[in-house]
């Protein structure tokens, strides 16, 4: 970003993928906690949790590259 304009998309897109992303954790526990809660117990198929929390596992990979990204300076900002 070279300019303020550039600078404040570039805040927006960093800071407000890091809300965003939190949200998406926070949607995608809560609907594993009521996919286990109401799963049958006498199913076929049993339920399968680590396969159910891929979701989660994602959003904590998104979540660090932001925080790093923010961490690192955001990419030579700084001089």
């Amino acid at each position: 970003p070279t300019t303020s304009l550039g600078a404040g998309l570039y805040s927006i897109s960093i800071y407000g993928g890091l809300v965003l992303f939190s949200m998406f954790l926070l949607y995608d526990t809560q609907k594993v906690i009521k996919r286990a809660e109401n799963h049958p117990v006498y199913s076929a198929q049993k339920f399968d949790p680590i396969n159910a929390c891929m979701g989660i596992y994602m959003d904590t990979i998104n979540i660090f590259i932001r925080i790093a990204t923010i961490l690192a300076g955001g990419g030579g900002r700084r001089k």
